[in-house]
């Protein structure tokens, strides 16, 4: 057996032609400019992906804020409401609270 069919058996038993087949279609990328193609979209999406994720974050950020502000007005309403009880004012005389059933809120602004 000469050195070719030695080589030719190794790369076919050991599964050396899907190697070649892989680094040929590489190499093919390279030269057509197809691989810088990708590799830019590739840093688009990722800069897509990242500002979206910051976008997230900030939106996450916003709304615990509003909810510590909100839950800081209820509790010095309900404070307030409990100082107008102890210095004599009737209970019929003070605003209901306010109802947080889904069906009673204000529609959302989208």
């Amino acid at each position: 057996m000469d050195t070719a069919q030695l080589v030719a058996t190794i790369v076919g038993s050991g599964g050396g032609g899907a190697v070649l087949l892989v680094l040929a279609r590489g190499l093919v990328q390279r030269l057509n400019g197809s691989a810088t193609r990708e590799k830019m979209r590739n840093s688009d999406l990722k800069s897509q992906r990242d500002d979206l994720y910051q976008r997230l974050l900030d939106a996450q950020h916003s709304a615990d804020v509003e909810s510590r502000r909100r839950r800081a007005a209820q509790e010095h309403a309900a404070e307030l409401r409990s100082m107008l009880l102890e210095h004599g004012i009737p209970h019929q005389r003070l605003p209901e609270w306010p109802s947080h059933h889904p069906s009673q809120l204000p529609p959302r602004d989208e």
